[in-house]
């Protein structure tokens, strides 16, 4: 028997004790007394669960979903919107982002920097205390110096400490669409200036590899997605690794390019990019291993004493593997756990979507095996659940754009947390859903979803409020609160 325990909160004693009944009385209880392992009660807690969280806590009571004693809850304190102090129509603001500490970086790929180059793009700086206790305030905006016409500069965003790099797949240089990615330090060229101190380009980069799809950065290492190179035949794809220092102090040089060994047409390697410390992560949406786009990702380590040797160590596909899962779709990776977005997944619906999460010693020694699978408690057909994710530590963050709101709202979007360990040692159990509380349909909140420690940010790059697709972004905290729950059996 499994024990799982819910929470009660402000709405009082009353509609607990209704819950503990449900519990008991419900047919999938065990005969045994579901009393006997009630947790020590706590320090009650004044805060109210939202409206999704006391949705998804009931689906739980239904399916008998498992919550540990005493977990900690995850409870959201008020998203905050922000814009951008210029924001226009078709700037896409929030399609991408990056957070550090008390830095946040939000891309607006279709703003035009000079008023007279559309789709150049720009991206903005936000800091933390900014106008106030938790206010993320406008800092900086940065764009490319050689700005241009279509090079969707900010399209991808990676920031680890002072380091900064952002993508422009559709950058001219050196061939058209071949795609670039420039690389700001913080205080280049003064005290928090993040000033740019390199334009990256491929040493062999051709017309329409989109080099800068994605770009990641740990450290010293920078990795840039480049998915429709074509060196190797039609949309292959590859990914480049950058060192600090290579070819010269301070200089960001190229080290080595990767591909996948068994790399074919139409794999699509480097869709997304990530990296911790030294293991890489490369997603393949393409790969047909288990079907058309079935999808497969990537791992290489650092080999030895050269720094600039990648061996590839692993390659990962789902468990159920399907066609057109697109398995790879969203990727992040933190240390030893990597998470893994299929918008595809049929599960609860055509395109409905799903996340599984993977484990370094998961199955073994580096073994890099699967540890769960994951679905929107609520997922539909279409939502596109696991179209972003984001992990820091043990919470993960899943983007749901299309998801469609209570009130009908289409593609107003949504997001979904997940914590590890609730319900059981690894198990990463889902928490809460949240949606914006000016929630409009096409939206797409949920686009990009971002968590560091405890502040979560979310992107609706098509919200109107500036303009039409002007965009925005949400920021919430995280506060974790024990108290006490009440036990529902499971078989």
């Amino acid at each position: 028997m499994v024990m799982s325990f819910f929470r009660a909160s402000r709405l009082g004693s009353g509609l607990a004790l209704l819950m503990l009944l449900y519990a008991l009385l419900t047919p999938h209880a065990s005969a045994e007394n579901p009393l006997s392992s009630l947790p020590p009660q706590a320090d009650h807690t004044s805060e109210e669960l939202s409206p999704q969280a006391w949705a998804l806590i009931w689906q739980q009571l239904r399916e008998g979903e498992a919550l540990p004693p005493q977990a900690p809850y995850l409870q959201t304190e008020n998203l905050r919107k922000i814009f951008p102090g210029d924001g226009a129509s078709a700037d896409n603001f929030g399609w991408s982002m990056a957070l550090s500490g008390d830095t946040l970086v939000i891309g607006a790929p279709g703003d035009e920097p000079s008023g007279l180059d559309p789709d150049a793009g720009s991206v903005y700086i936000f800091e933390r205390n900014q106008g106030g206790t938790n206010r993320w305030g406008q800092v900086k905006k940065l764009f490319a110096s050689d700005a241009n016409t279509g090079a969707l500069f900010g399209y991808s965003l990676a920031l680890s400490a002072d380091t900064l790099v952002v993508g422009a797949p559709k950058d001219d240089a050196p061939a058209v669409d071949s795609g670039s990615a420039y690389v700001f330090e913080r205080n280049g060229g003064g005290e928090n200036n993040w000033g740019e101190t390199k334009k990256l380009v491929a040493s062999d980069g051709a017309f329409d590899d989109q080099f800068g799809r994605d770009v990641a950065v740990s450290n010293s290492t920078i990795v840039v997605g480049a998915w429709l190179d074509g060196d190797e035949g039609t949309n292959f794809g590859s990914a480049y690794i950058y060192e600090r220092d290579e070819g010269g102090a301070a200089n960001w040089g190229e080290a080595t390019r990767i591909t996948p060994a068994d790399a074919s047409i139409g794999d699509h390697f480097g869709w997304i990019v990530g990296i911790s410390l030294n293991t890489i992560v490369v997603s393949a949406i393409g790969d047909d291993d288990g079907g058309n786009s079935s999808g497969a990702i990537y791992l290489f380590d650092r080999s030895g004493e050269d720094r600039n040797s990648w061996v590839e160590v692993k390659k990962l596909r789902a468990s159920d593997k399907a066609a057109g899962d697109q398995f790879g779709y969203s990727v992040d990776i933190s240390s030893d756990t990597i998470v893994v977005g299929a918008v595809g997944d049929d599960d609860k619906g055509i395109n409905a979507g799903a996340v599984y999460f993977f484990g370094r010693h998961e199955g073994g020694a580096n073994a890099w095996g699967q540890i769960i699978k994951r679905t929107a408690f609520d997922g539909a057909a279409d939502n596109v659940f696991g179209g972003s994710v984001a992990l820091s530590r043990d919470t993960v963050i899943v983007g749901s754009p299309a998801s469609e709101s209570s009130a009908g709202q289409v593609n107003s979007g949504a997001a979904y947390l997940f914590e590890r360990n609730l319900g059981g040692l690894n198990n990463w159990g889902q928490m809460d859903k949240l949606t914006a509380p000016d929630e409009f349909s096409d939206d797409t909140f949920g686009y990009s979803v971002m968590v560091d420690i405890d502040t979560v940010v979310i992107g609706a790059h098509n919200n109107d409020d500036r303009g039409t697709d002007s965009g925005s972004a949400y920021v919430a905290e995280l506060t974790r609160l024990w108290s006490y729950y009440l036990p529902c059996a499971r078989q």
